[in-house]
């Protein structure tokens, strides 16, 4: 979370802005809705999230400074799961700043 507020990586859609309405009584146990602030994620699918999105700020930040464009790949929809696009523009950029330094 501390490195993608460093590099101004938005991490809002990661957790609810309200809470969830809605009384599961056919669930069993100590279930309950989510509450604001909650992540909408298991803590090992919201890490790896916030890596990838922190990876790619450093990737996009060394781009930035050898000057090499990377705009058409951060606008680009590679996939529906936002996480698989995410994983596959990290791979992109990744892509195009090696092919830049060979």
């Amino acid at each position: 979370m501390e490195k993608c507020a460093e590099y101004g990586i938005s991490t809002d859609d990661l957790f609810y802005t309200e809470d969830e309405p809605g009384d599961a009584w056919y669930l069993v146990g100590d279930w309950a809705p989510a509450k604001a602030g909650a992540s909408r994620h298991s803590d090992t699918t919201l890490v790896g999230i916030l890596t990838t999105r922190a990876r790619t700020g450093e990737l996009i930040t060394e781009c930035r400074e050898k000057g090499i464009d990377v705009a058409d790949i951060l606008t680009t929809d590679y996939a529906p799961s936002f996480i698989t696009n995410e994983k596959n523009r990290f791979n992109a950029i990744n892509t195009r700043l090696r092919q830049a330094k060979a």
